[in-house]
């Protein structure tokens, strides 16, 4: 189990219902996403940034991705550089919390818990 002995108490119990992996590099998170992909699994990255291949988390298109028929796998990066060019060039989609502009980004934790609030309301209520 990568989470520490605190990490686990702090999930109070949510920590069973994930499946928690820990990646070493770079090299072996493709080779992991690769996997995921032949099992069917959807790879979605998260960005801050808008650019032509981020979708809004909100928009019709992402509802598309988090439909109840694929797994869904959430790559999120660290708050400084994010996912890198390399994991991101293995997703199926790019998505974004959009924001008031005053505020660059959540930092990782609060976007992961938004998007999976979105995730968990597009699937009807289920992850």
């Amino acid at each position: 189990n990568p989470l520490t002995p605190a990490a686990y108490r702090t999930a109070q119990g949510g920590a069973e219902s994930v499946d928690i992996a820990a990646i070493n590099n770079e090299e072996q998170a493709i080779s992991v996403i690769k996997k995921l992909k032949q099992k069917g699994c959807k790879i979605i990255t998260t960005s801050s940034h808008f650019t032509e291949n981020t979708t809004s988390i909100y928009s019709p298109k992402a509802s598309e991705v988090f439909l109840p028929t694929h797994p869904v796998v959430l790559l999120v990066g660290n708050e400084r550089d994010g996912v890198s060019p390399a994991l991101a060039a293995q997703a199926d989609a790019s998505i974004r919390i959009p924001s008031t502009g005053w505020v660059e980004s959540l930092n990782v934790v609060q976007a992961a818990a938004v998007i999976f609030g979105e995730l968990w309301r597009a699937r009807g209520g289920s992850l």
